[in-house]
């Protein structure tokens, strides 16, 4: 039984990377640099981005339900009352 998952040594060296620029990032947002400030804002727009495409998706998709059914809609008349 394995408690831990196998990981590299380079992953572990990467993710440690991507942390510590994070780390530097933000110290530099708080300081008040331009830079890191636009950076955050950017990285924050995009889940905010992908929060407003899954909500209007949902509206869509609840909207659509509409009160036709689709095999109604799909049968023509034909002019006879018959379907």
């Amino acid at each position: 039984m394995k408690l831990l998952p196998r990981f590299s040594l380079r992953a572990g060296l990467v993710s440690l990377t991507v942390v510590a620029l994070l780390a530097v990032s933000l110290r530099a947002a708080v300081l008040g640099e331009p830079w890191a400030i636009g950076a955050g804002v950017g990285l924050l727009s995009i889940p905010a981005l992908l929060l407003v495409h899954a909500s209007f998706y949902s509206a869509a998709r609840l909207l659509s339900r509409g009160s036709v059914p689709a095999t109604d809609a799909a049968v023509p008349d034909n002019g006879r009352g018959q379907a």
